[in-house]
């Protein structure tokens, strides 16, 4: 268990610096900036996005015991991964920043209704499985589901208020 952490933490760290490395040698933007954002942000929806369908049922059946709308439209869960797949291209196509205020609305949505629901399961004592890494990896609901959630989040309404 502990070793699944340090390769979260591992995974973490290299999707970090492969943005950044596209970001700046690619790219060329500066550090930190909204681009460096969109580049993080399209390169997690890519990996969480895929790493949700090898097993697409499993994820909707473990993402309805914690996410407020899968929890209530029963076909939300089938059709989440795609939606973060349809974000990575947004985000990846979107380079210009013609459709960033939208998107990052709707990633704020998603993702903070997801973090909700997240908080309210730990909060209320739940012992869930993480539905983002398959049936491969089992960790804790809190661990790679409540940062993944809670960053795209943050960085989607860091981006919404530097639009403004």
């Amino acid at each position: 268990m502990i070793q699944q952490y340090k390769n979260l933490r591992i995974w973490l760290a290299i999707i970090i610096i492969i943005s950044f490395v596209i970001s700046h040698f690619y790219y060329d933007f500066p550090l930190w900036s909204m681009m460096d954002m969109q580049v993080l942000m399209w390169i997690w929806f890519l990996i969480f996005g895929l790493m949700k369908l090898p097993d697409i049922k499993w994820f909707a059946t473990l993402f309805r015991q914690y996410d407020p709308l899968a929890k209530y439209i029963s076909w939300y869960g089938l059709i989440y991964p795609f939606i973060e797949i349809a974000l990575w291209i947004l985000y990846l196509r979107d380079m210009q920043m013609r459709y960033s205020l939208p998107m990052n609305i709707i990633t704020a949505i998603i993702t903070g209704i997801t973090s909700l629901g997240i908080i309210n399961k730990i909060y209320r004592g739940s012992k869930i499985t993480c539905a983002c890494m398959w049936n491969k990896i089992t960790t804790p609901l809190w661990r790679p589901s409540l940062i993944e959630q809670i960053w795209m989040c943050i960085m989607a309404l860091w981006m919404i208020g530097m639009m403004l």
